[in-house]
């Protein structure tokens, strides 16, 4: 019943608009969906359909590919010389703002509003090329005047009004921060182009190799008893390796006294940094381990359990009829607190003989 047109048709509906002057094609039959499509759906003044057939890739020709990849990083440079630094969690998206290499010709009040001001223009280029939503807080560079933040703040809101995603924006504070929404429309660049670094789990930091070498020295002293009198091969990262024989070389000989042997330190290519081996290369002497339940006493002899006499069918659906607490009459209530053993006695009876009454 519907569809959604497919992806070039898309861009053109939701990306192009009066200031779109040309549309660039490299393959035939999308060009003439295309030129169908606009025809027949944009309005005047309609941008110019083209087909590419230069021998590069459509994407080199035009620089985008450098372009998609200077805005999955986190730092992006402004023409001044000023940068931003994008960061991206899972509550919020901040966005700081740097002056970086540019100092200004007269005085730092001017390189501030300049910054800002180019800057602005950039953070709404990069939410909307990155498509990012929800909430997102900008830190530009304080202001000591509030003419100048108002001034930033209308080139912001100027900024937005090309941004078809809604947003809410508030004032710039005191401490020149600006806090704003951004609607949701899809998964930001960062989500369709990316996944989650396998070395880090996506944390983006590991274990410096000072911690790894401490925590490797940490994990055989807990164990030093089943390792003393044995030799004893540490496997890490090369970068881990480096550092216990270098820094931690003095800490690695106490380690060494203590256990009486020397410990062999292997460098494994390719190895996570964080991960390590400790192995044992040889069998070492008994270790003595106090067990609770070894001790001087003598066991306590368990009594043999005693063979019940087999019930007779009749006195057995006679025991059915009545509760154990029916045979005593002086058993204490339901009600009562105190506890008595109640278990019945019973005694087989032999089964009458006929003529007798039972």
């Amino acid at each position: 019943l519907y569809a959604e047109p497919s992806l070039p048709l898309r861009v053109v509906r939701d990306v192009a608009n009066t200031e779109t002057k040309r549309i660039v094609v490299d393959s035939p039959q999308v060009f003439d969906e295309m030129m169908s499509f606009v025809s027949r759906f944009v309005a005047d003044p309609k941008p110019k359909v083209e087909l590419y057939r230069g021998t590069l890739p459509i994407f080199d020709e035009f620089g985008i590919e450098a372009e998609i990849d200077a805005n999955l990083g986190r730092k992006v440079w402004l023409k001044s010389g000023g940068y931003l630094i994008v960061d991206q969690s899972e509550a919020l998206t901040a966005i700081d703002v740097n002056t970086g290499r540019y100092v200004g010709k007269r005085d730092l009040e001017e390189t501030v509003l300049k910054t800002n001001l180019e800057a602005v223009k950039e953070v709404v280029h990069q939410l909307r090329f990155r498509n990012i939503g929800g909430l997102i807080i900008i830190d530009l560079i304080d202001m000591e005047t509030a003419e100048n933040r108002e001034k930033v703040y209308r080139a912001l809101q100027e900024a937005l009004r090309q941004d078809k995603a809604k947003t809410n924006i508030l004032k710039i504070s005191e401490l020149g921060l600006v806090e704003m929404t951004r609607k949701r429309t899809r998964e930001n660049l960062v989500q369709q182009l990316c996944e989650p670094c396998p070395y880090c789990e996506g944390r983006s930091y590991v274990l410096s190799r000072a911690s790894v070498s401490q925590k490797v020295l940490r994990e055989i002293r807990k164990d030093l008893p089943r390792f003393c009198g044995r030799r004893v091969a540490i496997a890490v990262s090369p970068r881990v390796a480096e550092m216990l024989l270098g820094a931690e070389r003095e800490a690695l000989a106490e380690l060494e006294a203590e256990l009486g042997r020397q410990l062999e330190v292997r460098a494994v290519p390719g190895m996570h940094q964080e991960h390590f081996e400790v192995i044992a290369l040889d069998v070492g002497p008994p270790v003595g381990i106090a067990l609770s339940w070894l001790g001087t006493e003598e066991p306590t002899p368990v009594a043999e359990p005693v063979a019940e006499a087999p019930m007779s069918p009749f006195r057995a659906d006679a025991l059915e009829a009545f509760s154990p607490l029916d045979l005593d009459p002086e058993a204490p209530s339901a009600d009562s607190d105190e506890t008595v053993d109640v278990t019945p006695e019973f005694r087989i009876m032999p089964r009458p003989e006929q003529g007798e009454e039972s």
